[in-house]
């Protein structure tokens, strides 16, 4: 174990206040358009000045200067040079778009790297009898037969005792392999390879499995980076991002319409499987293509197994080397998924993939679901932190937050971060910031100069970059250790049973994938921390004073879900641990064969069954049926080993119940949490131990409030670290009980907070905060405030008539709009307008023209985004009916030239607005018109110089397709003895989305998440006091002409607060 060192807490506590910039935040830069030096330029700027000190370049959507080409290249040196002059660092994305591996298409336009799929086809038959097996061959890309058996039947199924290899010796005529079946039943199985067609945004995906397209890839990617940048590396440039890459996608291009038994291919697999004990061709491919009993179960293990060990090293382990040996890092992420049965068919285990990485990785999309069975597990940070922790890595790699959103809420970015950091992440990845919006069809996040949010943006940053830096110091504390049996879960998974396909797996695998995820929850809704275990890393472990000590992790407990494979020499390592004093929890099924992996000494069933009898007191064949089994269940114990018989029926609380009983029996936990008031199951915590000091995390991941008793095992002296404003103070109300330090604490929504433990005496305990008067009654403001918008307001005109001139590639399309009162400024927005059909040297191909009128060309939006465009069209406005025409000159047989309705903006309201049917807002082209699946009316009137509006929605007062700040004023004309208490409190009842405050004209600060409330004491005075509340909302109301209730939706209170309160 590692030698506990004292730490220079006050160092500790100066890097949480003022972090290094490493620490900070790395969204995703998404390059698109046209990438002026002048706009990247003040792109960069822009960011720095928010607190983004490092960001990914990532190449998205259009490229209209191509990928790695000498334009692209420019760019990245440009970039690259203005990062090194205003202290930033630069990351590179490896891919254009997604997957990784492909070069944007330059490694799969050679057909030998396209990625491969083996299909397996068969005919039954009863001979003597010729049979013609269709192969398909000629209609699929690419295709041709790999391996041709024969074998004979025997109860249905093939007897592999008696297979034929017929692979060259039948005729294949027409696609078609004819062979003349001896006499009784005959299976005849064609495995035909083929390029499937659509497996990646830019066509074929490349074939991962082939060491030499991955060096290919590095070549054209890698190296050129590293000839024209390669001074940059380890500096201004620190690495690169690889993503989502998989040796098969089942749902993806035309894959997802095969129905054939699929698994993946290349060229060398026969021979490369030999080398993991799969040897006789003739034989195998049976066992994987059919269930035939045991020697299915135990062929599939070794083939999974083979493949995701090959899969890890010929892409993550080329890709590493090249990073490690050149002096950058590698991060960015795999397939992961919900279950071991997730991944295996697209990507194989997760594990080696993440150890080969320098920073593993994970991703996540959306906000998280908390629940037990839904797709967004709550572990899901584990699948990287705990391989980070075993490598020893002290930083773990997100890419998160991705609300995917127009809608996105800072609260729910805040929550998904907290969550990700309970489960061991640091290093974050929000998604993204965008060169342009325009064209773009879905969100990249508010991470960006286009949102409303972005001038509040720096709180969220500087909070990711505290956090970041406090969970990156000292190595993770963690007692308990999940086994994920990624081997027996091998077992489970045969190409007609792929559940990324159809979702059938056996009942063994699902008592697998169930006693998994179950004992993940039971931990995790009850403040067990634990880190996953995998093959690769048992096999590096070892055992010490009674602890499994991998890395720099000591574990206490291994848990072992339902199992019925297990590598030998695991097996072998896990009987040193129960001799070496260490505790075994096992649930509901034991492991009856031991298979001898990558070299291990081979183990028969007899004495795997043994050594497990040994270590638990029954024999595994016991075991074998509780997949099927039910019963409330109970605790078998031996020594320090605990056997939880449950069968794959048994109730979820009572298993629960159990494993928590058992893990108590042997274990003083690290943090318990006492319900007080509420439900503590969304509680989330992470310990990191640095040297003699201890640093937890607290979160409250869920949206309901909640009181706890905290008990923590280490003692010493406490402190309470605000991660939101840097703050540092002693922690309120500890003391020492039972030998442990406890606390109590109420979890508000999107509450979270560090506590920090160092060697020393809890200061003596006060007399305790003691109120100096009676309470003062709140005072609620009036719910009318005076209003005004620091942005366009918006009014889509979604309803287009198109009329074309196909002689001359004019597209002209028209609406109307109604005014009530002519506005101080209107203009006509085009903010979706594809330029790609228009003819090369076209001067002038737009006009707008309003009441038959033509305007001004169009100019760039100052308002929303760069390559927008607009039109001012005020002076030819009038009241009542207006008809608006856009006009341009474009080719839509090459591109339709407007993918976004047309929009108003500028300083007015709309009246009376209706929005008779909701959709997503896309477009639709038929014979006379553009759709925008929202039909919309509603006036437009001019701004009053004092315009109010009540509580409640803006979306419903005039303003439902406005995106921005609103900024509610009001007088308050306070009393003396109103301003006697300690301090007062302005509190909000309701609001959306984000709100920042000054009073009396200057700024108290901002929420980006609740509690919205402020202490204002300080900046009031008696008499007549200002109170300005802006509140910034998300762009859906304006990208999807959604009016989404936005600004002040309840009252707003001043509450005195007596001192000592």
């Amino acid at each position: 174990m590692a030698i506990v060192t004292h730490t220079d807490v006050e160092a500790l506590r100066a890097g949480f206040g003022d972090p290094p910039a490493e620490y900070g935040s790395i969204p995703w830069w998404l390059w698109t358009g046209d990438l002026t030096l002048d706009e990247l330029d003040w792109q960069m700027r822009e960011m720095r000045a928010k607190g983004v000190r490092q960001f990914f370049i990532f190449a998205y959507g259009p490229q209209p200067h191509g990928y790695l080409t000498e334009a692209w290249f420019d760019r990245v040196g440009f970039v690259l040079d203005r990062a090194k002059a205003l202290g930033m660092r630069a990351w590179i994305y490896d891919e254009w778009d997604w997957p990784s591996a492909i070069a944007g298409g330059k490694v799969t336009e050679r057909k030998e790297y396209r990625q491969r799929v083996l299909l397996g086809f068969e005919e039954r038959v009863e001979g003597p009898k010729g049979v013609a097996l269709d192969l398909t061959l000629g209609r699929l890309c690419d295709s041709r037969a790999e391996r041709i058996l024969a074998a004979p039947l025997r109860d249905g199924k093939p007897d592999l005792s008696r297979s034929v290899d017929l692979t060259g010796k039948v005729r294949i005529e027409e696609g078609r392999a004819l062979w003349e079946a001896p006499a009784g039943e005959w299976i005849l199985m064609g495995l035909v390879s083929y390029t499937p067609v659509g497996q990646a945004i830019h066509g074929h995906a490349t074939d991962v499995l082939n060491p030499e397209a991955v060096r290919y890839f590095i070549q054209v990617t890698h190296e050129e980076y590293l000839r024209r940048f390669g001074q940059h590396f380890g500096g201004v440039l620190p690495g690169f991002f690889m993503d989502e890459c998989f040796f098969m996608a089942m749902g993806n291009g035309d894959l997802r319409n095969i129905h054939a038994p699929a698994v993946p291919w290349t060229a060398r697999l026969e021979e490369d499987l030999a080398r993991f004990g799969l040897e006789d061709s003739g034989r195998y491919w049976w066992a994987i293509f059919h269930d035939v009993g045991e020697e299915s179960t135990v062929t599939r293990a070794r083939f999974w197994n083979a493949l995701s060990t090959l899969f890890a090293d010929s892409l993550y382990g080329e890709l590493s080397r090249w990073c490690e040996a050149h002096g950058v890092l590698l991060t960015g992420h795999g397939c992961e998924g919900a279950s071991p049965y997730h991944m295996l068919p697209s990507t194989g285990a997760h594990f080696p993939q993440m150890a080969q990485m320098q920073i593993p990785g994970i991703d996540w999309l959306g906000t998280p679901n908390l629940r037990r069975g839904g797709r967004n597990m709550r572990y899901v940070a584990k699948l990287a932190s705990s391989v980070a922790h075993h490598i020893g890595q002290k930083r773990c790699f997100a890419e998160a937050p991705n609300p995917l959103s127009w809608t996105a809420r800072c609260a729910d970015i805040k929550r998904t971060t907290d969550w990700l950091a309970a489960g061991g992440i640091n290093m974050f990845n929000p998604c993204g910031a965008i060169y342009t919006i325009s064209m773009h069809a879905h969100s990249p996040g508010p991470f960006g100069y286009q949102w409303p949010y972005w001038e509040e943006m720096p709180r969220y940053f500087d909070y990711v970059h505290r956090l970041s830096y406090l969970m990156s110091q000292g190595r993770h504390a963690c007692d308990v250790a999940l086994y994920y049996p990624m081997l027996s879960a091998g077992a489970h998974l045969g190409p007609s049973r792929n559940p990324r396909r159809d979702g059938r797996i056996s009942a063994e695998g699902v008592f697998l994938e169930k006693g998994l995820n179950n004992a993940a929850f039971a931990f995790l809704e009850n403040q067990v921390d634990f880190d996953f275990v995998y093959d690769e890393a048992l096999r590096q472990a070892k055992v010490g004073d009674g602890k499994l000590l991998i890395g720099d992790d000591a574990y206490s407990v291994l848990v072992l879900p339902p199992s019925q494979l297990i590598a030998s020499d695991i097996l072998l390592k896990l009987k040193e641990f129960a001799a070496g004093g260490g505790r075994i929890i096992a649930l509901g099924m034991l492991p009856t064969q031991a298979l001898d992996i990558v070299g291990a000494t081979g183990m028969d069933g007899e004495r795997c069954r043994a050594e497990l009898q040994a270590i638990f007191g029954l024999d595994p064949a016991e075991t074998a049926s509780a997949a099927v089994g039910g019963g409330e269940g109970d605790i078998l114990r031996k020594g320090n080993a605990a056997f939880l018989r449950v069968g794959g029926d048994a109730p979820e609380e009572r298993v629960d119940s159990l494993l928590l009983q058992a893990l108590d029996e042997g274990l003083a936990r690290d943090v318990r949490a006492r319900t007080l008031d509420g439900s503590a199951m969304d509680l989330s915590y992470n310990h990191r131990q640095v040297g003699d000091t201890h640093v937890y995390f607290f979160a409250n991941l869920g949206d309901q409030r909640f009181r706890v008793e905290l008990s923590l095992r280490e003692t010493g002296c406490a402190e309470y670290w605000d991660i939101e404003t840097g703050e540092c103070h002693p922690l309120e109300g500890a003391r020492i009980a039972g030998g442990r330090l406890v606390f109590e604490r109420a979890f508000g929504h999107c509450d979270s907070f560090a506590v920090v433990v160092r060697p020393g005496e809890l200061p003596a305990p006060g007399g305790g905060r003691v109120s100096t008067g009676a309470a003062t009654a709140p005072l609620v403001l009036a719910e009318t405030w005076k209003f005004s918008i620091e942005r366009d307001n918006t009014f889509p005109l979604p309803c287009l008539t198109v009329r074309s001139n196909s002689l001359r590639n004019v597209q002209r399309y028209e609406a109307s709009f109604e005014v009530e009162s002519v506005p101080a400024r209107v203009a006509l927005l085009v903010d979706a307008f594809d330029d790609r059909g228009v003819a090369p040297g076209v001067d002038c191909y737009h006009a707008v023209l309003i009441n038959g009128t033509e305007v001004g060309a169009l100019v760039p939006n100052q308002s929303f985004d760069h390559r927008m465009r607009e039109a001012d069209i005020t002076a030819h406005v009038r009241p009542g009916l207006n008809q608006v025409v856009f006009q341009v000159a474009a080719n839509p047989y090459i591109a339709q030239p407007l993918l976004a309705s047309l929009r108003l903006i500028g300083e007015f309201k709309i009246l009376e607005c209706q929005v008779d049917a909701v959709g997503r807002g896309d477009s639709a082209y038929d014979a006379h018109g553009v759709r925008f699946e929202r039909e919309i009316t509603g006036r437009l009137a001019k701004i009053d110089a004092e315009e109010t509006i009540q509580v409640g929605s803006w979306a419903e007062q005039g303003y439902p397709f406005y995106s921005g700040a609103g900024v509610y004023t009001q007088d308050v004309d306070l009393a003396p003895e109103f301003l006697r208490a300690g301090d007062v409190l302005l509190k909000l009842d309701g609001m959306r989305d984000i709100v920042a405050l000054r009073v009396n004209g200057v700024r108290v600060g901002a929420r980006l998440w609740p509690p919205f409330e402020f202490a204002i004491g300080k900046y009031l005075k008696p008499g007549v006091n200002r109170i300005e509340i802006k509140v910034l909302n998300a762009m859906v109301n304006m990208m999807q002409a959604n009016p989404v209730p936005a600004g002040l939706l309840g009252p707003v209170a001043l509450e005195p607060r007596p001192e000592g309160e």
